[in-house]
């Protein structure tokens, strides 16, 4: 999210408003000049992710840019898109070429684009290896290729020489976070191994090991979760069902009050830092901000988390979200926002939750129960009905009748 940041932070002059579908092509009748499109999908983008977290898609420009009549704005379409979830490029790349056949170009251009960009960023002081010296001299940790930044370090991949080749092709492919040099001038980056080693299961990390490199550098040896960020997810335009939504944002919770039970905070929870994993669980990736994190700040951004999985998009403050959704769905934005109006913590917020989602549950199953009741009531009526009045009733009676007679 670094080069996201720092592209927002170049604009900070952008009017908010509310999200809305992007204005077609055309003004007045007239075609809008390429470039023109360009600065306008821009401007919006800016103004939608800074203001409502919405993440840039595909589908929101798609009748505004025909990548065969506008290459250059579907060219930029693609590099906004991806350039929101760098570290999941090639997936939704993928997932989005297979939704969006004639874009298939414009995302080939712009994550070569974009794998090129962080192969540039790749600084020569990081080190190469880190962790414990092995038989043969050499450190037990192997540092790959650069996969993200974040506000608190560098994400690399990385590699566990321990065990044969086998066993590290299968289960030894990790994930390695680089602090700055300075780390081992203050123990401030160790907060964050401890962090993520008090979450647990099912919304943490495992943490492999930590220490300081050759070169000055704290880092943190974690394990690879196979899965997307909330940012990709958002990006390659995949929805996540509310009932499944709110039971991972309860777990979420009870991992905060897990932390928060231990004095310390999380500090920085954003769709970036939270990956859903291949089995359908949250998992909190990043903990940078923990020594000073306000556990009140941590809440409300579980609530805006909350709000954003749920309606797409962080609401402004004072507006009126629309109701007329699933039981489930509005189960999770009243929880959310109950919470944002009325400070709790994160355990009262999972208890909440959980509750209102029963609750909606049990509506749910009620009202089915009696639809299906009266459907069935229904059903029956008319084959009674049918069968008395139908069209060979008065055959059948004379029929009876015609047997009976002496």
């Amino acid at each position: 999210m670094a080069r996201h940041e720092e592209y927002l932070n170049r604009h900070p002059d952008s009017t908010p408003s509310a999200p809305s579908s992007f204005l077609p092509s055309v003004r007045g009748g007239v075609p809008l000049a390429e470039s023109e499109l360009i600065d306008r999908m821009r401007d919006d983008a800016i103004r939608c992710f800074r203001d409502f977290l919405l993440v840039p898609t595909i589908g929101r420009y798609a009748k505004a840019v025909n990548p065969l009549m506008q290459p250059l704005a579907a060219r930029e379409v693609s590099w906004q898109v991806l350039e929101s979830c760098e570290s999941e490029i090639g997936e939704v790349s993928a997932v989005l070429s297979e939704m969006y056949p004639a874009w298939s170009a414009a995302l080939g251009n712009a994550q070569t684009r974009a794998v090129t960009s962080v192969a540039a960023d790749c600084s020569p002081l990081l080190p190469e290896s880190c962790g414990p010296m092995m038989p043969d001299g050499g450190h037990r940790f192997t540092i790959g290729p650069r996969i993200a930044a974040g506000s608190s370090g560098v994400v690399h991949r990385g590699e566990d020489r321990r065990g044969d080749l086998a066993q590290r092709e299968s289960a030894h492919q990790i994930i390695i976070k680089l602090l700055p040099s300075h780390a081992g001038e203050d123990d401030s980056w160790r907060h964050e191994a401890q962090l993520a080693a008090t979450v647990g299961s099912p919304c943490g990390i495992r943490i492999i090991d930590s220490g300081i490199a050759p070169t000055g550098h704290g880092y943190i040896v974690m394990e690879r979760v196979d899965g997307l960020t909330l940012i990709a997810l958002a990006a390659s335009e995949q929805m996540t069902p509310a009932r499944h939504a709110g039971f991972e944002l309860a777990y979420l919770a009870d991992a905060l009050a897990t932390i928060h039970g231990q004095g310390l905070g999380h500090g920085d929870i954003h769709p970036a830092n939270v990956m859903m994993d291949r089995v359908g669980h949250l998992r909190l990736l990043d903990y940078g901000k923990g020594p000073g994190a306000s556990t009140n700040e941590d809440v409300r951004s579980l609530c805006a988390l909350s709000l954003w999985m749920t309606l797409g998009y962080l609401p402004p403050p004072g507006t009126t979200v629309p109701w007329q959704w699933s039981p489930m769905r509005a189960a999770v934005v009243e929880s959310a926002v109950d919470a944002l109006n009325n400070p709790r913590t994160a355990g009262e917020f999972a208890r909440r939750l959980r509750d209102r989602m029963r609750r909606a549950r049990i509506q749910r199953n009620t009202v089915t129960t009696l639809l299906m009741g009266l459907l069935l009531a229904v059903l029956m009526y008319l084959g009674a009905s049918g069968q008395a009045s139908g069209p060979g009733a008065s055959h059948a009676a004379e029929t009876n009748t015609h047997h009976t007679d002496p």
